[in-house]
């Protein structure tokens, strides 16, 4: 499914605050897309929260809980558990921090790397396709337009 631009002129303005609030707009944009690959993962057998872990830590092995938990978007306690799981199902591994042993970091291992490896691949597809209606300029300009504004509450 793909989101279907609002006209413009009076008619825009005519269906209120809401449909033309930009908070509204990104969460809706994040909804309708995120859906979309969302159900891909299931169709697959993969969760949610197994995708971002994975998709996470294979490009930067060996986070620490706290950061892995901020990019994934989980609180930290959540994080926690599901970490333990997919050390029990073979996907990631803990290690003690090299300079602190009181701190972990994570690591995903080969099974786990076979998993995201094919996802990361569909994951780029999915974006080339959902941003198909704009031009190689303003995909670079939105992008970067998010990274700003994800970057607010840092």
């Amino acid at each position: 499914m793909k989101i279907e631009p609002f006209s413009t002129g009076d008619a825009r303005q005519a269906q209120g605050f809401v449909d033309d609030y930009l908070l509204f707009q990104l969460a809706r944009a994040s909804h309708v897309l995120s859906g979309e690959f969302h159900n891909s993962l299931k169709d697959q057998g993969v969760k949610i929260y197994t995708w971002r872990v994975l998709a996470c830590l294979v490009d930067n092995p060996g986070l620490m809980l706290t950061e892995l938990s901020r990019r994934v978007l989980y609180e930290q306690s959540r994080l926690t558990k599901i970490i333990d799981q997919m050390v029990l199902e073979g996907l990631v591994t803990k290690a003690a921090d090299k300079s602190d042993r009181r701190k972990t970091t994570l690591f995903v291992t080969d099974k786990g790397v076979g998993i995201v490896r094919p996802l990361i691949a569909k994951a780029k597809e999915h974006e080339e396709d959902s941003l198909a209606i704009l031009n190689a300029r303003e995909r670079k300009s939105f992008k970067r337009i998010l990274m700003k504004l994800g970057r607010l509450q840092s």
